[in-house]
């Protein structure tokens, strides 16, 4: 885990007391982080956020009177948040309003961490709080050396090849991850491997593809860019071998 100076103040939020259970159960295994308030709806949660400094919220979204998409919406200055839902569907407009993380419940130990420390990575000078955007690349005809061109917003926007960190994909989508921020996009892995490749990026795994250049370190079952692991997938481990001692040799 990465240490902060001060433990991060929690606030948890689920019309479901089983699930505000075992998430608060888990969050007790991670010691930078305190729940400092449980809440069954989102009303409470919104007096509790007006008479307590919170720093992270753990928010459902589908809860009664109010969901988690509409408290977040409805707060100008809102904490960190990290949803916990039992629905995918969400996903994409959760994004938009450049949440931490989206946790499919039933949530792990395993999972918790690597949104918790997706958290602490943004709160400790990682770039990467700019607004989310919505996209999908275009064919690439007419780019300049090493940028690659996303449509979004009724707008074409480039992006140098050489500020992409990785790109992880989800279930419906895939985050390109920037040094200036997050991008969504439909498409699939398949076509962004098939785009990346000439501009030295690999797939490490089904979910992961990264760029050659911004590789700290690896094992046989990881690579690190900078403090983030990534896991080489099983099917990939030869290959991405193979690329490494050649890149190497």
């Amino acid at each position: 885990m990465k240490t902060m100076p001060v433990k991060t103040r929690c606030l948890i939020t689920d019309d479901e007391p089983l699930a505000l259970d075992a998430l608060a159960t888990l969050l007790e295994k991670i010691p930078d982080v305190d729940v400092v308030a449980r809440c069954g709806d989102a009303v409470e949660a919104l007096h509790i956020l007006h008479r307590e400094h919170i720093d992270l919220i753990f928010l459902d979204i589908q809860m009664p009177e109010l969901t988690g998409i509409e408290m977040l919406r409805s707060l100008d200055n809102p904490p960190k948040v990290i949803f916990t839902t039992a629905y995918r569907e969400h996903a994409v407009e959760a994004f938009e309003l450049d949440v931490v993380d989206y946790l499919v419940k039933p949530v792990s130990l395993e999972r918790l961490l690597k949104a918790v420390n997706r958290y602490f990575d943004r709160m400790t000078g990682m770039k990467g709080s700019a607004s989310l955007r919505e996209g999908s690349p275009s064919s690439g005809e007419g780019k300049e050396p090493g940028t690659l061109t996303f449509y979004s917003d009724k707008k074409t926007h480039k992006i140098d090849a050489r500020d992409i960190m990785f790109v992880e994909g989800l279930k419906d989508y895939a985050l390109v991850h920037t040094g200036s921020g997050r991008l969504i996009t439909r498409e699939t892995m398949k076509n962004l491997e098939r785009m990346l490749t000439p501009f030295d990026f690999i797939r490490v795994h089904r979910s992961w593809i990264i760029p050659y250049r911004r590789l700290s370190s690896w094992t046989s079952h990881s690579v690190f860019i900078g403090k983030t692991e990534i896991p080489v997938g099983k099917t990939y481990r030869r290959t991405v071998m193979e690329y490494l001692e050649n890149k190497n040799s």
